[in-house]
């Protein structure tokens, strides 16, 4: 059964009701029409990168060319919500896993890098219930999608980057988890 008319659109030289909005319509201007169809829709993964966070990693001494390779290689196994490092069949990603997806890297390059991006805080290991240990991106770095968990948010509120988070972006919607 259709739900019935709120609003009635009206041929203003007849009269006569041509249509109906109903709860939940809406109206497509033909600046918005305009707007959506002079874009392009990229498909693919994207990754979210905080802006002052970005900023402060570019800035960071003890992150060497090693580690930001080592970062730009394992964004693309960042999970939706967990921030866990994992394939797509969800598959925790260890160091040896790592160690492969940095092909063309030495060991010793990859290892440092991991030490370094633990040391500070843009990735953490925890050990999942029932599981082995798993690596988690910092959410106040690095996410995917539009949301993330309050237990990934919880494992990373006591760095720098959250503080930097609070501070400079002055961002209140995780207020709960300070």
């Amino acid at each position: 059964m259709p739900k019935e008319n709120v609003y009635n659109i009206v041929d203003p030289s007849s009269g006569e009701i041509i249509d109906g909005l109903r709860d939940g319509d809406r109206i497509l201007r033909s600046e918005s029409y305009d707007y959506l169809t002079d874009r392009a829709k990229i498909e693919g993964g994207y990754i979210k990168i905080q802006d002052t966070a970005a900023d402060m990693l570019s800035r960071a001494d003890d992150l060497t060319l090693g580690g930001f390779q080592v970062m730009l290689r394992l964004i693309p196994y960042i999970r939706f919500d967990t921030g866990e490092l994992a394939y797509t069949n969800g598959a925790s990603i260890n160091t040896t896993h790592i160690k492969k997806i940095c092909e063309g890297m030495s060991d010793r390059t990859v290892t440092r890098a991991l030490a370094v991006l633990l040391e500070q805080d843009v990735i953490g290991k925890w050990q999942r219930e029932g599981r082995k240990n798993a690596y988690y991106v910092n959410p106040f770095i690095f996410m995917r999608g539009e949301r993330v968990g309050k237990t990934l948010l919880n494992m990373f509120k006591n760095t720098k980057w959250a503080k930097n988070y609070f501070e400079v972006a002055n961002k209140s919607a995780y207020a709960h988890i300070k």
